[in-house]
């Protein structure tokens, strides 16, 4: 009696904040027979349901429940014309992802065939670029082929890009030789300019760690262009890149990574990007032996961390010294999803700075004179030749 009554009304009902909680337990009780007469009521005008807060929650209970392939087929055709609509939108790309979740990856070529078609709008939004990553996850053989072809395409667009990095990023994360070589190749003559851009620097260092050799040398051969490695070193976001590089670039770039950035070392060690690389150069060495070209890194008893105070010092110090003698530098990008979320950003001059000296202690009553001059001064510093920690 109650599917009789309302499965002419479905569409209303599903959208309805009270309306779509009886949908959804109509659709768990109800028989295929009925089931089938609801969702070709539905598919009426699904799309306005899926975009609905209340629609789409009833929507993807339907879905979940379909059983015959009439049922699947009526939802399909119904949502074929608007799936790049549907992914960016807040409450529909929970539709496409119950699709994907669902239905078979034969069942769910339209979906596909829609965000291959539209990988840079789809990649490059919000919402979309997850549901661009759960279509690789479900796609099937010749279908993920294709469907990563598509992205390896406009991937020089999409690295640029802060939701667009991160489907680029889950590719190379496939750790397949096949989909991580030509993908890293597409970026053969921009490796500079890529490097040093908030988003594209991140995949960069990521072929760096993944990609076959081939690839890695095509990017380490590119930061060595004459002339570049300099602005390279100096910039906030390449300067990852090049560590990077350091630790992850085959043997033989290495070596020539080290002889190009060894004579560069004193006009950056004064920076925290700089004793970084201090430090990494100066691993290698001890590893590999002195270099070939008979440079020295100077030793750096910090082992490239910035200290809180220097090894030697002195007490009669000016309130305003600071310890870091050069600007400080972060990554540049805060913790959400489009940025470097890897370590805390470097301390600022303004923040570490040597504490003030103590002040002077109050003139002392006659006995405290007393005992000060034969045990030294009462919360003063101490008495000449005597050691001890100064906080």
């Amino acid at each position: 009696m109650i599917w009789l009554e309302t499965n002419a009304h479905v569409v209303e009902l599903m959208t309805d904040p009270f309306g779509n909680y009886l949908c959804q337990k109509l659709l768990e009780y109800c028989n295929d027979d009925e089931r089938t007469t609801l969702i070709q009521e539905a598919a009426k005008d699904m799309v306005r349901i899926a975009l609905n807060q209340h629609g789409t929650r009833a929507l993807q209970k339907m879905i979940d429940s379909v059983t015959l392939d009439v049922q699947v087929k009526t939802i399909i055709e119904a949502l074929r014309n608007k799936v790049v609509e549907l992914i960016q939108d807040l409450n529909g790309n929970h539709v496409i992802q119950k699709c994907l979740n669902k239905l078979s990856s034969q069942d769910a070529e339209f979906i596909f065939e829609a965000v291959g078609n539209n990988c840079v709008d789809v990649g490059t939004h919000r919402h979309g670029c997850c549901v661009l990553q759960r279509c690789i996850d479900h796609a099937d053989g010749e279908q993920k082929v294709w469907l990563i072809n598509c992205i390896t395409s406009n991937a020089v667009t999409l690295v640029q890009d802060p939701f667009g990095n991160y489907v680029v990023q889950y590719i190379i994360d496939l750790n397949e030789d096949s989909f991580t070589r030509p993908l890293a190749m597409q970026f053969k003559g921009r490796i500079s300019q890529l490097s040093k851009h908030k988003f594209s620097s991140n995949v960069v260092e990521k072929c760096l760690r993944c990609a076959p050799d081939d690839a890695k040398d095509m990017i380490a051969q590119e930061l060595l262009i004459p002339g570049e490695m300099e602005r390279l070193l100096r910039d906030s976001f390449a300067n990852y890149v090049i560590q990077t590089a350091l630790d992850y670039a085959t043997p033989h770039m290495k070596i020539q990574l080290v002889e190009v950035i060894r004579p560069i070392l004193p006009t950056i060690r004064a920076t925290p990007y700089g004793r970084r690389i201090q430090a990494k150069i100066q691993a290698y060495d001890s590893r590999s032996g002195p270099s070939t070209n008979g440079q020295v890194t100077p030793a750096d008893a910090t082992g490239g961390q910035i200290p809180i105070r220097p090894p030697n010092h002195n007490r009669a110090v000016s309130n305003s010294t600071s310890i870091l003698t050069a600007p400080s530098f972060t990554n540049g990008v805060n913790g959400n999803a489009a940025g470097r979320g890897a370590g805390a950003p470097f301390p600022s001059s303004s923040v570490i700075a040597v504490p003030p000296p103590q002040p002077q202690a109050p003139p002392q009553p006659p006995r405290t004179q007393q005992y000060n001059q034969q045990f030294g001064p009462m919360g003063g510093p101490a008495p000449e030749g005597a050691e001890g920690t100064w906080f």
